[in-house]
């Protein structure tokens, strides 16, 4: 697992994906495939998901007001990889933020995170800042 001591595995609640969607400027986007089972018809399997927020930056002095989408998270499945639908699902991310007044999105990549990196990387993404740490155990 990338970055153990800052995540953990555990899956969000029916409750806080509930919070996330009631959110007024938060929006999540899914990817389907439709799967057929021997005998059990046909189906529909979630193959990837992104989830953004619009903010605006804080009403400080030294900060230019603008409205930025930030991308949460991403997700492809494992078996569903490297067939664009990372891709479509940032597309359409940015549609919805830009229709929402953002001007930019942002997004943070873990250290060690080199798949992601490259594939950011790959659709114009570029490094904004650096947060640097240090245990003061």
């Amino acid at each position: 697992m990338l970055a153990p001591r800052y995540f953990r595995s555990a899956p969000r609640t029916i409750d806080e994906w509930r919070r996330v969607l009631s959110a007024p400027h938060a929006m999540v986007f899914l990817d389907e495939a439709t799967t057929t089972a021997a005998g059990e018809g046909v189906g529909r399997t979630i193959t990837g998901a992104v989830l953004l927020r619009v903010f605006d930056t804080p009403p400080e002095p030294q900060m230019v007001p603008q409205r930025r989408g930030h991308i949460d998270g991403l997700v492809v499945a494992a078996g569903h990889r490297r067939r664009g639908i990372g891709h479509r699902l940032m597309d359409t991310a940015a549609a919805w933020a830009k229709s929402q007044g953002a001007e930019q999105l942002v997004l943070t990549v873990w250290a060690g995170n080199a798949a992601a990196r490259a594939f950011y990387d790959s659709l114009g993404y570029g490094s904004l800042s650096e947060v640097l740490a240090k245990p003061i155990i």
